[in-house]
């Protein structure tokens, strides 16, 4: 099958995304994601060694995320295995995208821009910080979540902390429900100057519903027309509104 995007742009983070499906199958359990319904988990704590010898509790992220009709909204977890002190939460995220509407529920806890403190966390208990993320343009691919930086009750200094999630093209994708066959044809020539191509293959028969499954699941492309052996499809971008627009 050939698919032609609106924008070459979309052609390059469709072919970003499936790069990303590809290198998370076989990871280790240390890095894996867990999907469940509309909300992911990410198990992808890593630390960096510690500047000087640290012998306090080790700390831990946990990134969730699930979409939103406009932002796909984002949890940071943090959890100390002892009592941690001085926490200091750094959010980051993908190129092309906005991080905002910060916030944490942790007594004490501050944020400003999207950097966030906790004076205390207990041990085993974790505190979590909310965000939200929204596109500027076509995604490009990236990671997001956060790094934090903590002393322990002792005042050791703990090594930094990351975690995140790779972003996926459906993250910031949303189905354009409400267009129709006309309104497509419209916005089809008004980006004739940005088409792309690229190459679909099936290892079993494509029907409509297949095919809705496979494009919805990578793009959140919705199927607006089935012609014969073609179909029209679109998307929306959350955050700037641009349209996804596939022809198969």
């Amino acid at each position: 099958k050939k698919v032609k995007k609106s924008t070459n742009r979309a052609e390059e983070a469709l072919r970003r995304a499936q790069e990303a499906e590809t290198a998370t199958q076989g990871m280790t359990t240390e890095n894996q994601k867990i999907v469940t319904g509309a909300s992911e988990t990410a198990l992808n704590s890593t630390s960096d060694a510690p500047t000087g010898p640290y012998s306090g509790p080790k700390v831990q992220a946990n990134v969730q995320k699930q979409s939103a009709p406009d932002c796909l909204r984002v949890r940071f977890g943090i959890m100390g295995l002892g009592e941690v002190r001085d926490v200091q939460v750094h959010l980051v995220g993908p190129a092309k995208c906005i991080v905002g509407l910060v916030t944490c529920a942790a007594p004490n806890s501050s944020v400003s821009g999207h950097d966030v403190k906790i004076p205390m966390i207990p041990a085993n208990t974790p505190a979590f910080v909310d965000f939200a993320i929204r596109a500027e343009d076509y995604p490009v691919g990236g990671i997001y979540g956060g790094e934090i930086r903590y002393k322990s009750a002792a005042g050791e200094e703990g090594p930094l902390v990351r975690g995140g999630l790779n972003l996926a093209l459906s993250d910031v994708l949303r189905p354009a429900s409400s267009m129709n066959a006309e309104q497509f044809g419209q916005q089809w020539a008004k980006h004739a100057a940005g088409e792309g191509r690229l190459v679909i293959a099936f290892k079993k028969p494509v029907t409509p519903d297949v095919l809705q499954q496979h494009v919805g699941e990578i793009a959140n492309l919705k199927i607006i027309s089935v012609i014969g052996k073609e179909a029209i499809a679109a998307a929306f971008v959350v955050g700037c509104n641009q349209l996804l627009l596939a022809h198969m």
